[in-house]
C-alpha cells in the first residue's frame, strides 16, 4: 500500500494539533519563503517548525530548509521533520 500523499499528512496533522489547542500556520512555498516549515506551531507557549515529509522522503530536507529549522532552534523553538500524526504528537 502506497503511503499517503504529503498534503494528506499535513491535513492530518493541522487538524489533529488544532483540536489540542494549538495554533497552526501552514505555509505555502513562494519564492520568499522557500524553505520554511510546512507547518508553524505555537502550543502552550512553546514554537515549533514542523517540516512534513512522506515516510520514504524523510531524509530529502534541503539545506534552505535545514537551515530554516536549525534558525528557529538556535532561537529556542523546537523543530522535527515528521511524518505522521504520531510523530508530530512527539514534537509536543
Amino acid at each position: 500500500m502506497p503511503s499517503p500523499l504529503e498534503k494528506d499528512i499535513v491535513n492530518s496533522i493541522k487538524k489533529m494539533l488544532t483540536k489540542n489547542g494549538a495554533w497552526v500556520v501552514k505555509t505555502h512555498g513562494s519564492i520568499h519563503t522557500a524553505g520554511l516549515p510546512d507547518l508553524l506551531v505555537c502550543y502552550q507557549g512553546q514554537f515549533i517548525g514542523m517540516e512534513v515529509k512522506r515516510p520514504e522522503t524523510r531524509h530529502t530536507v534541503t539545506m534552505r530548509q535545514q537551515a530554516f529549522l536549525d534558525a528557529i532552534e538556535a532561537a529556542g523553538g523546537t523543530v522535527g521533520v515528521v511524518t505522521s500524526v504520531e510523530e508530530a504528537l512527539s514534537l509536543l
